[in-house]
């Protein structure tokens, strides 16, 4: 079975939006995302995407940016 490559993301939300942070992670989720954390106090949603999507196409109402995930590595 192909494994398919994603790359993480982080989208933040607008602060007129953070009522609605479910449902905006619904419609991450109905453009392909796979959602693993929404973060209502920070107002920021976590998650993985097909690599060849290009993350401007996710730009949605209530997302101020939606950028690739930097991973931290200790020296």
């Amino acid at each position: 079975m192909k494994r398919t490559v994603k790359q993480s993301f982080i989208a933040s939300v607008h602060d007129d939006y953070m009522d609605q942070i479910d449902q905006i992670a619904d419609q991450l989720k109905s453009k392909g995302c796979e959602i693993k954390d929404v973060l209502k106090i920070s107002g920021v949603i976590t998650g993985k995407v097909k690599m060849h999507v290009n993350l401007k196409d996710l730009q949605i109402e209530g997302v101020v940016s939606i950028e690739k995930q930097r991973i931290m590595k200790k020296k």
